[in-house]
């Protein structure tokens, strides 16, 4: 602020010329120039004095700085699990853009059922979703946005085989899921490098991969062919098993997904050779591309036919090149959903559903399975 001083004499009359010297009483809270400017440096109070000769005059000045505005750190934040919480600080600026010390702050949640937070600004998660915490001090606010995304789920990452345990046709492939608590993000098999040996196409079928956080297992799934047969045949609703075709088949006149392997049985009825089936999840952009929909999570059957034993094809005529060049993996585009009993209910469509697994015949395998369309 700037002060002005006038020197009169003793009969009142303005002193032309006169010097006029400027102190501050504590000069930690304000100083003053040889004009008369004040400055503010803290809050606080005291008396600017204007001297000359024996003449002086004080002022009383108070520094009391006022909130124009607010930080928060940091600007956004997502908690990942329930309880877990993250500490938000918020900085008070006067209008100039100073800090402003011993104010005090409030904080608020526009959602406490999502996040809470107290009154140090430490926020902790309650459920999913987002809420708004704001901070206020005097006419000053600022907020930021708190989102809640916690699975209630293991993470687990996929073990992959080796080429060589590709290779081999009566092999029981090793793929299982194993829990990483530290794994933040769907995993992927190891790249096309030395230590795997796999091919770009078997790279690729890899890549399709896509491991969710999945609720927790009750044990190793059953990854051996009879077992996995017999999990498939006792569980999935609206699929059918026909286990005395002698040639894999893409599709069915009953419009029905009709999963048909070339295996063999025993007097029993019981599976004794066949393929092996590895069910994986499916990549969801490359299906809505297809479908112009994404379900919540679909799965891809991947088949394990031998090629390299001229296992007759049942697309005459079509070509099997890409089959040839992913080994002894081949693609049979069989859809289906896996089993509300391994996961969260809310995450995935109910039993009644499932039938959406009813595709359109001629629409499945001409976009994905034989170039030469389905065999009637």
């Amino acid at each position: 602020v700037q002060l002005s001083a006038t020197v009169l004499d003793g009969n009142g009359q303005p002193v032309a010329g006169a010097a006029v010297e400027w102190s501050s009483s504590d000069a930690s809270v304000v100083t003053v120039n040889s004009h008369g400017l004040v400055t503010a440096v803290d809050n606080g109070s005291a008396k600017v004095t204007a001297r000359s000769g024996s003449a002086s005059v004080n002022v009383s000045v108070t520094v009391m700085q006022s909130a124009g505005s607010i930080v928060i750190e940091p600007s956004e934040a997502t908690l990942m699990s329930l309880g877990e919480t993250v500490q938000v600080s918020a900085s008070v600026l006067d209008g100039n853009g100073q800090a402003v010390s011993g104010v005090v702050v409030t904080w608020s949640s526009s959602d406490e059922a999502v996040a809470t937070v107290d009154s140090q600004g430490l926020v902790t998660a309650v459920a999913n979703g987002s809420t708004t915490i704001t901070a206020k001090s005097g006419n000053a606010l600022a907020t930021i946005t708190v989102t809640v995304s916690h699975y209630n789920a293991k993470k687990y990452v996929l073990t992959c085989p080796t080429s060589e345990d590709i290779a081999e046709i009566n092999r029981d492939l090793d793929i299982r899921f194993i829990d990483d608590p530290t794994a933040n993000r769907p995993l992927l098999c190891d790249e096309v490098d030395g230590s795997t040996g796999l091919t770009e196409t078997q790279y690729a079928a890899y890549k399709s991969l896509i491991l969710m956080r999945t609720a927790e297992f009750s044990e190793p799934l059953p990854w051996t062919r009879e077992s996995l047969w017999n999990w498939f045949v006792g569980t999935v609703e609206g699929i059918d098993f026909d286990s005395n075709v002698q040639n894999s088949h893409c599709c069915r006149d009953d419009s029905r997904i009709v999963v048909t392997t070339r295996i063999e049985t025993n007097s029993e009825g019981e599976m004794t050779s066949g393929p092996l089936w590895i069910v994986v999840l499916r990549n969801l952009d490359q299906y809505k591309q297809w479908y112009g929909a994404v379900p919540v999570y679909w799965i891809q059957l991947f088949v394990h036919e031998a090629r390299h034993v001229a296992v007759p094809h049942t697309c005459a005529g079509g070509n099997d090149q890409t089959f040839a060049e992913m080994g002894a993996w081949a693609y049979a585009w069989y859809t289906m959903f896996w089993f509300e009993n391994h996961f969260e209910p809310m995450d995935f469509f109910d039993s009644g559903d499932r039938s959406a697994l009813n595709f359109d015949r001629r629409s499945l395998c001409d976009s994905r399975f034989c170039e030469g369309g389905c065999p009637d």
